[in-house]
């Protein structure tokens, strides 16, 4: 028997939405209405005062009753931010990796949060990262991301906000292309799947790339305004 999971990867600005106020419980419930069986978020913040020393990542995954994770990119405001994993399933392991570091300098230190799953026995590996807004930062990201995944064999996702705002930067995911699918591209050529900014989308920033053992189901993005990025959905069978 197959294997059917509802993946989504959504960036939610450290819960501020699209009018700057501040409501966690929005995001948390767009998941839920969703049906969601995983999820990589971006831009999470873990004890900064910012958010009043709220742990977001373990917030919503009680509003959830759902498995969590979280991996550090940058110190901030007295805490931490980076990404976030959510599952439905049991989290086996987890490993946070740093991206590196171009030597000209970088505007912010980037991460990949890499999580083992169960789901009733299968074992999925799904990857949750950030890259940088600068065309070097991001090439040495997914050069690095490319070589990690080239080691995980099938059942692989890749979820995230990857920074890619105009169409000659699209030629930068090449590298991963050739490791996993761009799940969009499946069901057409993705440029329906606009999931910045949420008020008046118009650039696709945010991916969901799935190993080639995987089947797409449907892909597609919810209306919202509980963050400045839209959720991207993708259902896979494998």
């Amino acid at each position: 028997m197959k294997n059917r999971i509802k993946v989504i990867s959504y960036n939610i600005h450290a819960g501020r939405d699209a009018d700057g106020g501040f409501n966690l419980d929005r995001i948390a419930h767009i998941i839920a209405e969703e049906n969601a069986d995983m999820v990589g978020l971006n831009e999470v913040d873990h004890g900064t005062r910012r958010s009043k020393g709220m742990d977001q990542a373990k917030y919503i995954a009680g509003r959830l009753h759902c498995h969590y994770a979280f991996g550090k990119a940058i110190d901030h405001s007295g805490g931490e931010y980076g990404n976030a994993f959510l599952s439905k399933y049991p989290i086996v392991a987890s490993r946070n990796h740093r991206l590196p570091i171009h030597s000209s300098g970088i505007s912010e230190l980037r991460s990949m949060l890499e999580c083992d799953v169960n789901r009733n026995g299968k074992l999925i590996k799904v990857c949750t990262t950030h890259l940088g807004l600068s065309k070097v930062e991001r090439q040495l990201s997914i050069e690095y991301i490319s070589g990690v995944l080239r080691t995980m064999g099938t059942s692989v996702v890749l979820l995230g906000d990857f920074n890619l705002v105009h169409a000659k930067d699209f030629e930068e995911l090449l590298p991963l292309k050739e490791v996993l699918k761009d799940t969009a591209e499946d069901i057409g050529d993705g440029s329906d799947l606009m999931t910045f900014d949420s008020k008046n989308p118009g650039t696709k920033i945010d991916y969901i790339l799935a190993s080639r053992d995987m089947k797409t189901l449907d892909t597609y993005t919810r209306a919202s305004l509980a963050s400045d990025h839209l959720p991207l959905i993708c259902e896979l069978e494998f």
